[in-house]
């Protein structure tokens, strides 16, 4: 029902601990081709593996995506309590973007966003009643709603930045240029 959803154009925010788990290592009760497919496929991420056991990691928002880089970063915790804290180890795929870090640095990503022309869809691993600040949850929420209305262009900006030609070297390592022959358009 979700493919069908968001391939006639759908917008779709999902956030809870083991999405992921359950489609790749459920085992034969929970896990089906199915699942694994739109997992993949349609909110673009490749599962890694159960998460961390440790509530109070660090949660921080991607710098550098165009949608979620302005929020501030906050922490994880063990809504459930017990050991059930394990969002999930996850990696953008295809046109998948990084849109949170577990932790410190950008080695362990934490949420994944996609636009593909037709549908649009916002991944957090974590549940969002895991985020320990209240207006960080409410930050993302109004970012995805914002983003789905297209009250945020992601591809303006992109289009934007396109024209002002290409930056190198890609990747980078301290420094990059960008022409700005087209600063004008």
């Amino acid at each position: 029902q979700l493919s069908t959803f968001l391939d006639n154009g759908g917008r779709l925010f999902i956030a809870g601990q083991d999405i992921g788990w359950e489609a790749f290592d459920g085992g034969a009760q929970y896990s089906t081709q199915a699942k694994m497919d739109f997992y993949n496929n349609y909110l673009h991420a490749n599962y890694v593996g159960d998460g961390s056991t440790n509530a109070n990691v660090a949660f921080n928002l991607n710098a550098n995506d165009v949608i979620f880089g302005g929020t501030t970063s906050t922490t994880l915790k063990n809504f459930y309590g017990g050991t059930y804290f394990f969002p999930d180890d996850v990696t953008a795929m295809g046109i998948g973007a990084v849109t949170a870090y577990y932790s410190a640095g950008t080695t362990k990503p934490g949420g994944v966003r996609s636009w593909n022309n037709i549908n649009k869809t916002v991944y957090f691993p974590p549940g969002m009643e895991m985020v320990t600040s209240v207006a960080v949850k409410d930050q993302i929420v109004k970012l995805s709603y914002d983003w789905f209305n297209d009250l945020i262009s992601v591809e303006e900006y992109d289009a934007a930045m396109a024209k002002l030609g290409q930056a190198y070297p890609n990747p980078a390592n301290g420094k990059v240029f960008m022409p700005v022959t087209n600063a004008d358009a």
